[in-house]
């Protein structure tokens, strides 16, 4: 019975202090969680960098420059060159070469860029007030410079061997051929160089124009300049002495035909022989390697790269020297020569010469004529006394040596004239005056 009464009273004793620590536990987790939860709201001070007047501001962030925007193109149909827009005569059912509606509005808003040729039909629409209407070979009207269209067709079937400008099959582009077969209005033309793909082209005599030397569609030699290089453009349009023509690139620009000279439109050439060749559409010095397309076409090896290519005969030539030539169809007159400028007349140098003193021709400085002046004025007042008195007038007292040594005397006239006579001395009460010598 002991046993088990001590061994409760432990057991007991053991579960309340068990009990009690895990209490003490959760007082002092309790206790922890506020001390903790108070010492996060107190605020801990912060230094912070402050001007005299507050918070140091915050600088703005720079403006990015703006850059001045270009003008806006105007867009005005002005042709370069001040060449003239002048209307053709069409007829109704007539086909031409004219640039696209858009090409021409791209154009004048950005001269630089190229100008593109197509196959158009002139139409007359209309009744009552027939009116001629040009149509792009999309059926669509159009409106473009009447100087920037070329009227194909031709009255006679050319010979063959013909050179004829003449749009592509397609319609849209442009071509330079040589007529192969001529016969009524069916015309067969062999494009140079020849491509096989291509082979023989086949056209009518509404779809042409024969090429003459300078004329539309030749090929010409212009320069800017003397010392500039020969470039190569097509003849689009001729106006007295005006050439519109494109570049390799289709670019559109005027010359003078006095800056340009018109190539042959078959010359003659031996293999081997040096000529002028169109090269990206500048002359460069070339070789002669082979002629060809039924000697319409010509092989060539440029000097400055070795690049070796076939060209027709209508972009070489044996030499290019004097600009104005090979325009035999018109006389081509310089271009008028502006007004000569008047030149400025020359202001002549003055020379200020000053009178020489009996002593010396070396002029006379401001002292010396101040001194003589003083001693001529002195001199009077003792002649004017002798006069007075009866006695002869005393003579002028002798000049003092200068400082330097005096110049050779200055050759006197066999008579000199007469020195004038000096004027009365002032009044005593008044300053002698300085006159000068």
């Amino acid at each position: 019975m002991r046993k088990r009464a001590k061994g409760g009273s432990t057991g007991g004793t053991m579960r309340f202090r068990s009990t009690a620590w895990a209490r003490i536990a959760l007082i002092g987790t309790v206790a922890c969680a506020e001390w903790v939860e108070d010492l996060s709201e107190q605020r801990v001070p912060i230094r912070r960098r402050t001007a005299p007047d507050g918070p140091i501001p915050v600088a703005e962030k720079p403006p990015l420059p703006q850059l001045a925007a270009p003008a806006p193109p105007t867009g005005e149909r002005i042709l370069p060159g001040g060449y003239p827009d002048v209307e053709p005569t069409f007829y109704a059912g007539q086909r031409v070469l004219l640039p696209g509606r858009a090409t021409v509005d791209r154009y004048f808003l950005h001269p630089e860029l190229p100008v593109h040729y197509e196959l158009g039909t002139v139409i007359e629409r209309g009744r009552r007030q027939p009116e001629l209407v040009l149509v792009s070979r999309t059926g669509a009207p159009t409106q473009v410079p009447g100087a920037l269209v070329v009227a194909l067709g031709t009255e006679t079937t050319p010979a063959p061997g013909t050179w004829v400008l003449t749009p592509r099959a397609s319609g849209y582009g442009w071509t330079r051929a040589v007529v192969n077969v001529g016969a009524g209005d069916a015309v067969l033309l062999a494009p140079v160089p020849a491509d096989p793909a291509v082979g023989t082209l086949s056209g009518t005599r509404s779809l042409m124009v024969p090429i003459e030397q300078g004329g539309i569609g030749a090929s010409v030699a212009c320069r800017d300049k003397e010392d500039a290089p020969w470039t190569r453009y097509t003849v689009f349009g001729v106006e007295g002495s005006k050439l519109l023509h494109l570049s390799e690139n289709d670019r559109l620009g005027v010359h003078h035909a006095s800056a340009c000279i018109a190539l042959d439109l078959t010359p003659k050439f031996a293999v081997g022989e040096p000529i002028m060749a169109s090269h990206f559409g500048t002359f460069e010095p070339a070789k002669v390697l082979e002629i060809t397309d039924a000697g319409y076409g010509v092989r060539v090896r440029f000097d400055s790269t070795g690049r070796e290519v076939t060209l027709p005969l209508l972009d070489v030539a044996h030499t290019l020297e004097e600009p104005g030539t090979g325009f035999a169809k018109r006389k081509i007159q310089a271009p008028p020569a502006p007004p000569p400028t008047r030149a400025k007349p020359v202001d002549a140098p003055v020379v200020l010469s000053t009178i020489p003193s009996n002593a010396t021709d070396a002029p006379i400085s401001e002292a010396e004529a101040e001194a003589a002046a003083i001693e001529e004025n002195a001199g009077a007042t003792e002649n004017a006394a002798g006069e007075e008195a009866g006695a002869a007038p005393s003579e002028p007292t002798p000049e003092a040596p200068r400082d330097e040594p005096p110049a050779p005397p200055a050759p006197q006239p066999a008579t000199p004239p007469a020195a004038p006579k000096p004027s009365a001395p002032p009044p005593s009460d008044a300053t002698p005056g300085v006159d000068a010598p």
